[in-house]
């Protein structure tokens, strides 16, 4: 920190820099709380997608979601280290492709099984998904040879689907945040509040045939509830740069994600306050969109969601 505040000093732009962002390592967030405590930054910020995978891991971690992921990513070996196996999953596969036994979704090739990296964000996500879109080859195999090994059990599939369901928006906002090319830190709030807004969806409950969360099978619940606890105490409160930013980008403007509306009310207010050379007094937030609605595309629930809301604010105003 000291190196750090050392440049900003000579190069002069002490009062210019309005926040440093670190990953969650305590060394970097030590540095940086001493940055803002002698006022070199204005605040710190977490990279928002280590804390994003961050989250998921203090799901991945509970009783028994470990003990799964390790005897789902031994059946993935068990394929990828046998050519006998190997190709005997591609010819099943192949002849289940068009089979009328199968539910009309089901009829796409499946993807290639992938095994999951600690280093590599969502690889969880991405081996849980590929193994249930390759679960009827898998289970036929399974069943032919009488290898029980090779396959899971019924709830143990279950379950798993639960995860692939609660994941997935997770590997869209990473997706989303990770970009090179565009500038992100304007949609963390509202990819944050999306995420949440997901978790408590009535209508994906609708579609699992579920009527609480509490419904979901085994230990899935408990994933369910460590993502929104994880959520909730990493991310808030949000502070004046992230808030600041989102507001600043005509997509996130209003801050319709962020519900209730006397919490939107109240960052607006103090937004305000803080900022009054950036906000005419009593000029009111307008929603501009229309253009950067039409070039972005969907990606998933999470950016269905946000896309829809967009819409919905727009027409309203």
């Amino acid at each position: 920190s000291g190196l750090i505040e050392a440049l900003v000093t000579k190069w002069e732009i002490t009062d210019r820099v309005s926040a440093i962002v670190t990953d969650n390592g305590a060394n970097f967030a030590a540095a940086a709380r001493g940055l803002v405590k002698c006022q070199i930054v204005k605040e710190k910020l977490w990279c928002s997608c280590h804390t994003l995978q961050l989250t998921i891991q203090d799901a991945l971690f509970i009783d028994g979601v470990e003990e799964l992921l390790v005897e789902s990513r031994q059946i993935v070996k068990s394929f990828k280290n046998s050519s006998s196996l190997f190709h005997a999953l591609e010819s099943v596969k192949a002849r289940l492709k068009n089979s009328a036994d199968l539910p009309e979704c089901d009829t796409v090739e499946p993807r290639k099984l992938t095994l999951d990296v600690a280093t590599r964000w969502n690889s969880a996500y991405l081996m849980t998904e590929r193994l249930i879109e390759n679960r009827a080859a898998i289970e036929e195999i399974a069943l032919e040879i009488g290898r029980a090994d090779l396959n899971l059990k019924r709830e143990e599939w279950s379950i798993l689907e639960a995860l692939a369901m609660l994941l997935g928006p997770f590997a869209d906002a990473t997706k989303l945040l990770e970009g090179e090319r565009y500038p992100t830190v304007g949609s963390v709030l509202p990819v944050i509040c999306s995420l949440l807004r997901f978790l408590e969806d009535k209508t994906v409950l609708e579609k699992l045939e579920l009527k609480s969360w509490s419904e979901l099978p085994g230990i899935s619940k408990d994933v369910h509830r460590s993502l929104v606890e994880a959520l909730k105490t990493r991310w808030f409160p949000i502070g004046q740069v992230l808030s600041m930013s989102a507001i600043m980008d005509p997509r996130w403007k209003t801050l319709w994600y962020v519900e209730p509306e006397e919490k939107r009310i109240q960052i607006i207010a103090q937004l305000r306050s803080i900022h009054k050379d950036t906000f005419k007094e009593d000029e009111p937030v307008v929603f501009q969109s229309e253009v950067a609605n039409k070039r972005r595309k969907s990606n998933g629930y999470l950016r269905d969601i946000m896309d829809q809301k967009s819409e919905a604010k727009q027409i309203d105003e």
